[in-house]
């Protein structure tokens, strides 16, 4: 497998790889190529979700972009015996859903950290109440070079600083599942009523494809995806997001007897 892509017109970008055959990538391309096969979704939402999935089945050499991940990371929040929101690095059950305080989705402990130090120099943050500093007494070492406004020593209130955190915190805060359980979600083709493709989703995991309710509790019962962010973001554009007029949403119900 050399490349995945998805394109409304799959001739015009089959040849935009080749327009420069100079090109390195394009000249490697020319030469191992011996066929192409397409799959045709009824939007873009399928074609999203499909080229993602085959992506990291498939793993061709030219895709370097989506690689699936072993681990994830978000930062929680809990508020300690005094009273101050403390932050705290968790590593993600890729089999579960999103918990209600987890913020933001990082491939590594390295990329949270990181994050944790800008919204520790925007919004004047402790060092030690965001654990970036392990002692577990006395002022932290950017109050001392006056970084820190003193919730880790008391010089600020709890109320002050905690709603600094919630700013913080903001905009990295993972949408709760909207629903009140898995759903189907009909995506049909604008110019086709009779185009449509079957997708089910449970809590942001995409469980695939399905023709049926019965399919669907069957893919639930077993339980055997795991969580991807990349399709969780393409869920959030096209399910939450303006996205979405070529879909249909609706709960799953009537689950089968055994």
């Amino acid at each position: 497998m050399l490349y995945v892509g998805k394109s409304i017109n799959i001739r015009q970008r089959v040849l935009s790889h080749f327009t420069d055959i100079t090109d390195r990538k394009g000249m490697d391309l020319y030469r191992q190529l011996s066929h192409i096969e397409f799959d045709e979704t009824p939007s873009d939402f399928g074609a999203q979700l499909l080229e993602n999935q085959q992506i990291k089945q498939l793993t061709p050499r030219y895709n370097r972009r989506q690689t699936k991940n072993k681990y994830l990371w978000t930062i929680t929040l809990h508020e300690n015996a005094q009273g101050y929101h403390q932050l705290a690095l968790k590593q993600l059950d890729l089999q579960q859903a999103l918990g209600d305080s987890s913020h933001g989705l990082f491939r590594s402990q390295k990329q949270a950290e990181q994050k944790i130090e800008s919204l520790l120099v925007e919004h004047q943050l402790c060092q030690r109440l965001t654990g970036l500093d392990k002692r577990k007494q006395g002022a932290c070492f950017n109050y001392q070079l006056k970084r820190c406004l003193g919730a880790c020593c008391g010089a600020e209130i709890p109320l002050k600083y905690n709603l600094r955190v919630n700013q913080a915190l903001h905009s990295l805060k993972n949408p709760l599942w909207p629903w009140p359980g898995p759903v189907i979600v009909e995506e049909y083709a604008t110019q086709d009523a009779d185009q449509s493709h079957y997708h089910l989703i449970d809590n942001w995991l995409y469980l695939g494809r399905v023709r049926d309710q019965q399919e669907a509790w069957q893919k639930l019962q077993r339980g055997s995806e795991a969580f991807d962010v990349d399709a969780y973001k393409i869920q959030l554009r096209f399910l939450l997001g303006k996205a979405s007029a070529s879909l249909k949403i609706t709960p799953l119900t009537g689950m089968p007897d055994d």
